[in-house]
């Protein structure tokens, strides 16, 4: 790989940040819009992972 020609000590690895959704207030309405937005962060996540395999 390119990195180890440019110096062998070189790692590479990977990072997964998640950032947590909140809802606005704890109107029932407000934390399933909380879900559905964290459900798709995740689902695009796992799509991603899916097509490097």
């Amino acid at each position: 790989m390119i990195f180890n020609e440019i110096n062998p000590d070189f790692r590479l690895g990977c990072m997964i940040l998640r950032m947590p959704v909140y809802p606005l207030t704890a109107d029932p309405s407000d934390v399933k819009e909380d879900k559905t937005i964290e459900n798709h962060r995740w689902s695009y996540l796992l799509l991603f992972f899916i097509t490097l395999v």
